[in-house]
């Protein structure tokens, strides 16, 4: 599931990146040669693609994380793990998410939830996933997809979660999603700092973030984050050796 619904965004993505790519170009966008009516893309229109462009990435971003969750608690869930099976890191990430936000305990003191979460524990619960749950919140950079991996016991040690120009492209990422949602800033404000092909230099190193880095920085950082997680189901990492 993780691995196809993945590789689906992604061909999503490419697809419309493909189109902005065309429209900063010298391209005509054309969708059928019977009709004859001319629409025109301004600059405008232009700049609002291009917004929309770090809202399928941060998607992309986000729907990674989240069925990545999945898909490791699916697979305890398939072969009948308990509580008292998985490892360390995992029972600290499920506790965490089982009893966050909790509506139903909020009438309860901290002595009786303490009770509580001790005869999950002690009854060696099967570990299921609350997906509700599960709420990133427009938080996720480079540096959160690390720290989940550490948080479930991943071996996902990408260098480039800190550095420039991979960690500096998911952060923006996550700024201008962050600042479109919440409508600090404009389609239009954000579409017109970055260009399709932004600057390289000489030396193949980029000076300044264009879109296409963007898309190919994530996917790749996606992608090997999503071989972590195959290669941790396949060799049962959620069991303490």
């Amino acid at each position: 599931m993780l691995r196809d619904e993945f590789d689906t965004r992604v061909r999503e993505i490419e697809k419309y990146f493909l189109l902005l790519q065309k429209i900063e170009g010298d391209y005509k966008i054309i969708t059928d040669f019977n009709r004859t009516e001319d629409f025109r893309i301004d600059d405008d229109l232009s700049k609002i693609l291009k917004a929309n462009g770090f809202l399928l990435l941060y998607n992309l971003i986000e729907s990674t994380l989240f069925n990545s969750v999945v898909e490791i608690f699916d697979e305890l869930k398939t072969n009948g793990i308990t509580y008292n099976a998985i490892s360390s890191e995992l029972k600290k990430f499920w506790l965490k998410t089982k009893y966050r936000n909790q509506e139903e305990e909020t009438h309860l003191n901290t002595s009786q939830k303490f009770y509580t979460y001790i005869e999950d524990i002690i009854n060696n619960l099967p570990v299921e996933l609350v997906i509700n749950r599960i709420d990133y919140g427009g938080s996720l950079n480079a540096k959160k997809i690390r720290e989940f991996s550490q948080e479930v016991g991943l071996n996902f040690n990408d260098p480039h979660y800190r550095d420039y120009p991979t960690g500096r492209a998911l952060e923006l990422i996550k700024e201008y999603r962050n600042k479109l949602a919440h409508g600090s800033k404009t389609f239009t404000s954000i579409g017109r700092d970055h260009t399709f092909s932004g600057i390289v230099r000489q030396d193949n190193t980029i000076a300044q973030l264009g879109l296409e880095h963007f898309k190919i920085l994530t996917i790749e950082h996606l992608t090997a984050f999503v071989n972590a997680v195959e290669e941790y189901l396949r060799n049962r990492a959620y069991i303490p050796s």
